[in-house]
């Protein structure tokens, strides 16, 4: 998933801190050989995703996610002579945390792998940090094309699809399977919402939907009286809302006291227990499409399920299994790295390789191989509708269609 307008976001002296620390790690570190007291070798992997802020739901459920899959591998570690551990890291959804951040996880020797981030817009002014000191990270959640597409660095890599296939997804399905005509199209004036609704738009447009009136709301808005005003005049068929479900929420309990009916939809950013949780009953019909695959419909995902439940007391988020997954790519790739290095402790590069070498790996829900700039070549895209209020399970949402990493209509 995510977002933030991070060119402008991210001030002068957060580039001057990026081109400081980028000189001082040269070509990389090379990894500690301090252990513990046990006289393992500490591996250290680290998160990067809001753990605080009004987008922690969906970025705790990541690292929660991740914390169990390293947590079920650490005995593996442990009989290969490393004492595995996880090293979190807020980044508060914010570009010049997650530079920061990732300032500190490169100059720690111990660290050989990132999971992260949950923001678009708080990777990819990170991405030099990680490139400089070549440090992997993998990606369960940004999907704007820029975090690939921009600077081809060989340490980024994702498990998730694009925004420019995601949104033409959401405008193939409001036509297809909607019936719908006309459209009214928002975003949160943030990397990810600015982009996904764009690709939606200029797809709409292309299949002959009507876009009857746009609007550009900052993320940060709680008054939505103005667009809504302008959705009541021109009685769109559909609204869609490029962002995340904080600010859709609030528009969603906003409208309804107007009294507008009509059909919403949004992307991944917008499809979480926390949309549910603050909208209740008005989100209820809402339209959203994911990058992420139904969990309860494979054994995996099953399996996960009971395990994330029984490690947490509550129900994952959607993104919680990708966060997991993500975490599976890299402790594959840092087995296969130890491997080839006869079992001893690898370079970060060695780790970087072994990762962006993977091309069929199974996860619990997500198939991964990656492509030569490091996105996942079995990307799939799945559109959802909320049916009810219970938030701690999305809304028991109902899965309407699935796509192909072309976009391709597969089943519905």
């Amino acid at each position: 998933m995510p977002h933030l307008r991070w060119a402008r976001a991210l001030g002068a002296s957060a580039l001057l801190a990026v081109l400081l620390a980028s000189a001082a790690c040269g070509g990389g570190a090379q990894p500690s050989s301090g252990g513990n007291s046990s006289g393992l070798q500490v591996i250290k992997i680290a998160t990067q995703s809001p753990l605080s802020g009004d987008e922690s739901v969906q970025g705790i459920a990541l690292k929660n996610g991740a914390a169990l899959k390293l947590k079920q591998e650490y005995d593996q570690f442990k009989a290969m002579g490393f004492d595995l551990q996880l090293d979190p890291q807020d980044d508060k959804g914010d570009p010049n945390t997650g530079v920061a951040n990732a300032q500190k996880l490169a100059a720690d020797s111990q660290v050989l792998a990132v999971v992260g981030h949950l923001d678009s817009g708080v990777m990819i002014p990170s991405e030099a940090q990680y490139h400089a000191a070549q440090l992997p990270i993998v990606s369960p959640a940004n999907t704007n094309p820029n975090v690939t597409s921009q600077y081809k660095y060989p340490e980024i890599s994702r498990i998730c699809g694009r925004d420019d296939v995601q949104g033409p997804v959401g405008a193939i399905f409001a036509k297809d399977q909607l019936g719908v005509k006309t459209v009214f199209v928002i975003d949160n004036i943030t990397a990810y919402g600015t982009g996904v609704a764009n690709a939606f738009k200029q797809k709409a447009q292309e299949i002959g939907l009507q876009v009857v009136g746009s609007q550009s709301i900052d993320k940060s808005e709680t008054d939505y009286s103005n667009v809504l005003t302008q959705i009541q005049q021109v009685k769109p068929d559909l609204v869609y809302y490029g962002g995340l479900y904080q600010g859709f929420a609030l528009m969603l309990n906003q409208a309804a006291v107007r009294g507008i009916h009509t059909k919403w939809m949004g992307p991944d950013g917008v499809f979480s227990n926390g949309l549910v949780a603050t909208a209740k009953e008005n989100a209820i019909g809402v339209y959203a499409t994911s990058v992420a695959a139904p969990t309860n419909l494979t054994p995996g995902g099953q399996k996960f399920i009971q395990d994330y439940t029984a490690e947490y007391k509550e129900n994952p988020d959607p993104y919680a299994i990708y966060g997991y997954d993500a975490m599976g790519v890299v402790l594959q790739g840092l087995k296969d790295a130890i491997q080839k290095n006869g079992g001893k402790l690898p370079t970060r590069a060695q780790v970087r390789d072994a990762i962006r070498a993977i091309t069929d790996y199974q996860g619990a829900l997500v198939k991964v191989g990656f492509d030569s700039i490091g996105d996942n070549i079995y990307a799939g895209y799945y559109v959802y509708q909320i049916t009810s209020a219970n938030a701690s399970t999305t809304g028991d949402a109902k899965l309407m269609a699935q796509y192909n990493p072309k976009g391709e209509l597969v089943s519905q």
